[in-house]
């Protein structure tokens, strides 16, 4: 390691600032803009983080394929993305993309890749000078100093290559498993709609009640255990019954709901982000999700699709109450009608999808196993205590 240089970030790169953007062009247009949502502590970039807009937006917030971008804001220590990396991906090649306020846009001026800085930011020394240069107490903010005063430790061209290269080829891999998923789920959905929601049927007319049941098993905050895992709404991506993140009792300090391995997580604040998954693991949640449980074990995978249908969640939305915070509840969303499938009916949809979600319950665990090699090995690699060997 003695071949490495220490260098400033500020030497590296420059920094600007997001668009400051009016809200009545939401929604409209074409161009996507970005705001802190396509930040993840995770994973490279969120889909759920670009809107369309349809005002006017200069060129220079524009951002292309490759680009970095960070978040300078953090509202929550059970989402740490402040400082953190979004790497636009190819997906969004040829479309108009701006940066948004909350996010600063890195320019490169180096022969260092981003694919190499994107890492660096992701290190555990950056997020803990970031960490001590944030300011604010309840909503914690960085200035563009924090991030160009940070030192690093920096390989030639070819470790870097080395070394970036190895570490975007576990997070290929992560993604692979993650669009498996996906496709997964849309083909089991699909068929829970041909077979209970659009045919005919002498199906009899219930509601979600008949199926399923509200748990409330609380767990005081003096009662929670560190090593817990926890699901907070944050943690739920929208539109997802996969589960693809999650923190620990430790992060958390007020009461929770427990929950247990095959549960149905439905959020219930905002409920139009459509934030409903299934649970791969037994653990504590928030009290602004609802705990939902079959009420007999054959009848996961219909329940699980019956909760994530748009209708339920349009439902849920229409007749949540609150305007700033809506929420819905177990009371109002447990009445939604559904048509009640026989046994011989739940158990042939059982036998065309069990396969698929146990596939992607095993996917998940491939991604968690994944994550924990990339995170232990990442601060060993770009501080030289590993190096890979080609």
């Amino acid at each position: 390691m003695s071949e490495w240089q220490i260098v400033k970030l500020g030497e590296v790169i420059s920094i600007k600032g997001g668009f400051s953007y009016k809200g009545d062009h939401i929604g409209k247009g074409s161009t996507l803009l970005l705001g802190m949502g396509c930040v993840s502590f995770n994973h490279t970039f969120l889909d759920t983080g670009a809107r369309f807009y349809g005002g006017d937006t200069p060129d220079t917030f524009l951002v292309e394929s490759g680009d970095i971008v960070i978040a300078t804001r953090q509202q929550s220590d059970n989402l740490p993305i402040l400082g953190a990396p979004a790497m636009i991906p190819n997906a969004l090649k040829g479309k108009r993309v701006i940066v948004g306020t909350n996010l600063y846009k890195l320019i490169n001026e180096s022969d260092i890749k981003n694919d190499y800085l994107f890492w660096l930011l992701r290190s555990p020394n950056y997020r803990n000078h970031i960490d001590s240069c944030s300011k604010g107490s309840t909503v914690k903010m960085i200035t563009k100093d924090a991030v160009e005063s940070f030192e690093f430790h920096c390989p030639d061209k070819v470790e870097r290559e080395i070394i970036s290269g190895f570490l975007w080829s576990i997070e290929r891999k992560i993604d692979l498993l993650h669009r498996q998923n996906k496709t997964l789920e849309a083909m089991a959905e699909t068929l829970f709609r041909q077979w209970f929601v659009e045919e005919d049927s002498d199906f009899r007319e219930g509601c979600l009640a008949d199926v399923a049941i509200n748990v409330k098993e609380a767990i005081k905050a003096s009662d929670l255990k560190s090593e817990s895992k926890y699901i907070g709404l944050e943690h739920i991506d929208q539109r997802n019954i996969a589960l693809k993140q999650y923190g620990f009792g430790s992060e958390v300090s007020s009461n929770k709901y427990a929950f247990q391995r095959y549960d149905i997580l439905f959020g219930k604040l905002r409920p139009y982000f459509h934030k409903v998954c299934f649970a791969p693991f037994s653990g504590i949640c928030s009290t602004d999700i609802l705990v939902i449980r079959p009420i007999k074990s054959e009848l996961f995978a219909f329940c699980l699709f019956a909760f994530f249908q748009n209708e339920v969640v349009e439902y849920a939305n229409l007749s949540s109450g609150g305007t700033r915070m809506p929420r819905t509840d177990w009371s109002t969303l447990k009445n939604y009608p559904i048509a009640i499938p026989d046994s011989y009916s739940i158990e042939r949809f059982n036998n065309a999808v069990s396969s698929s979600l146990k596939k992607i319950s095993s996917n998940l665990e491939q991604i968690a196993n994944l994550e924990t090699l990339r995170d232990t090995l990442l601060p060993k690699l770009i501080s030289g205590e590993v190096r890979v060997v080609v």
